[in-house]
């Protein structure tokens, strides 16, 4: 079983994924998109370790 932490790390990766795809990789556009300063798209990234 999943702790509610745990489900909402999973749909923030998960919507982190769909943003870099839906604009072609491009982090300045998909953090704007996310509602994110760009350095806090990097810092989220870092913690999931995302590329």
């Amino acid at each position: 079983m999943f702790s509610l932490k745990d489900e909402v790390e999973a749909l923030e990766q998960s919507r982190i994924r769909e943003a870099l795809d839906r604009h072609a990789q491009s982090k300045q556009d998909a953090a704007q998109y996310l509602g994110l300063s760009r350095t806090g798209l990097y810092t989220k990234m870092k913690k999931y370790q995302m590329k």
